[in-house]
């Protein structure tokens, strides 16, 4: 009985350990499908990303080329937007090619800042462009109008051989001060010729009937009669003349030697005597009083004369800029007007030889 409980025990003891071993295989061959699973999924997973890497860079060298190179030309385009031409160029290159990157790869970071930055570039070129080209417009209308402070032709004028060794001074009567250019000779040279040209601007009397003496005697000449005896007044005359008269001292040369030549040359803006006087002869023609004055005895016919002329110098155009030289000569430490030189720059703007 006893053995036979003993049997029955251990056959009991067998089945169990053999169940337990069946689960422990059933288990284990569980768990390997499972790790076979895993391993699969990360195989396919590992080759999806590999697929798309290399789609990836199979398409991103075309892209990133247009791009980046946007991007470059259009910062450069920002840099270079001062020099002519340049700044303007790479700008449009730049736009070209961020439009083409965006319309085959689509919009990146790097074409959006090709395209910003080659707007940015093309428009401050065009300013520059157009800010260039305004400012030589306006500075050749100075230099036409002679506006500039400076005499551009008188700086760029040879000195004279018999002249100062730096030539040619610039001066102006107003605006910049050009004192510092000069020296001692120079400046006393330039303010006495200043000082005469002043008086006559301001209508000093003095100076006026200097003025119209000169004009009265070359009419005289010319006309064979003199301005008072054909009812012109010679002082009305030279204040007409004057009339909105300016002056530019633009040049003074003093010589090194005592036979050099010493000269101050100015721009003068009045009526143009030359105009007066071919206005005045066409009134004498059509009067048929001819070029002798001097045989015009009717009182009426003299004022017709003198209402000619008073016209013929109203209407005179206006001569801008015209060269006025006037030698100048040296007396111990001062210097003053050759009058020879004066009178004959006087005749040749107000007289009628």
């Amino acid at each position: 009985m006893a053995q036979q409980q003993a049997a029955a025990q251990a056959q009991a003891q067998a089945q169990a350990a053999a169940q337990a071993q069946a689960q422990q295989a059933a288990e284990y061959a569980a768990a390997q499908a499972q790790a076979q699973q895993a391993a699969e999924y990360a195989a396919w997973q590992a080759q999806q990303e590999q697929a798309m890497q290399q789609a990836y860079y199979a398409a991103a060298p075309a892209s990133s080329g247009r791009a980046i190179g946007s991007l470059i030309c259009g910062i450069l385009a920002i840099l270079c937007f001062a020099v002519p031409g340049v700044g303007l160029i790479l700008a449009i290159v730049a736009i070209v090619l961020a439009l083409r990157s965006n319309k085959v790869f689509g919009k990146t970071g790097t074409s959006k800042g090709g395209l910003v930055t080659g707007i940015v570039g093309g428009v401050l070129s065009l300013v520059t462009v157009a800010a260039t080209v305004f400012l030589a417009i306006t500075l050749m209308q100075a230099a036409d109008e002679g506006t500039f402070g400076i005499n551009l032709d008188a700086i760029f004028t040879p000195a004279a051989s018999s002249g100062r060794s730096n030539g040619a001074t610039p001066m102006s009567d107003g605006g910049f001060d050009y004192s510092d250019y000069l020296n001692a000779g120079e400046q006393q040279a330039y303010d006495v010729v200043n000082e005469r040209l002043n008086s006559l601007k301001s209508g000093d009397a003095q100076t006026l009937q200097e003025v119209a003496t000169a004009a009265d005697q070359s009419f005289q000449q010319t006309y064979g009669a003199s301005m008072q005896s054909c009812g012109i007044d010679p002082n009305t005359y030279v204040k007409s003349m004057i009339e909105n008269f300016t002056y530019d001292i633009d040049t003074v040369v003093v010589a090194d030697t005592a036979d050099g030549r010493s000269y101050v040359t100015a721009a003068l803006s009045c009526r143009d005597v030359a105009d007066v006087k071919s206005s005045f002869d066409e009134v004498l023609n059509a009067l048929n009083a001819g070029t002798n004055l001097a045989s015009v005895t009717s009182d009426e016919v003299k004022a017709q004369i003198s209402q000619a002329f008073i016209s013929a110098v109203d209407n005179a155009r206006f001569a801008s800029g015209s060269t006025f030289t006037v030698d100048v000569t040296q007396s111990g430490e001062s210097w003053a007007i050759d009058p020879a030189s004066w009178n004959q720059q006087i005749i040749q703007f107000f007289g009628f030889a």
